[in-house]
């Protein structure tokens, strides 16, 4: 199963040549960090983590870049070997329509 992933992934990028990838999910960072491990893609990745925990599926060693959700996390990937002007405290990106909007003035229903 993992080849057949891997061949679409390789495919992918054969297809599109991307500039950059950026992986928000843990399945495809694991296989483009297994890719990048092998010299099959050498073009930069980033990991853009969407939730308070880093799972052991995430690539990371091979991933050019790290935005995480807390300082936390940066020291976690820091005690991983990864450095410092790698990773990036970016908070969880949201969509602007789940913010809570300031309600001004009074509340007369």
């Amino acid at each position: 199963m993992r080849s057949l992933i891997l061949n679409k992934i390789k495919n992918l990028i054969k297809q599109t040549k991307p500039d950059i990838i950026i992986c928000t999910h843990a399945l495809p960072s694991y296989l483009l960090n297994q890719l990048k491990k092998e010299n099959i893609w050498t073009g930069p990745v980033i990991n853009v983590y969407t939730d308070y925990f880093i799972n052991d599926l995430w690539g990371i060693e091979h991933i050019n870049y790290h935005f995480v959700p807390s300082l936390h996390f940066k020291q976690e990937l820091v005690m991983r070997g990864i450095k410092p002007k790698q990773i990036f405290v970016t908070g969880i990106p949201i969509d602007s329509i789940l913010k809570k909007k300031k309600i001004s003035g009074n509340n007369e229903n």
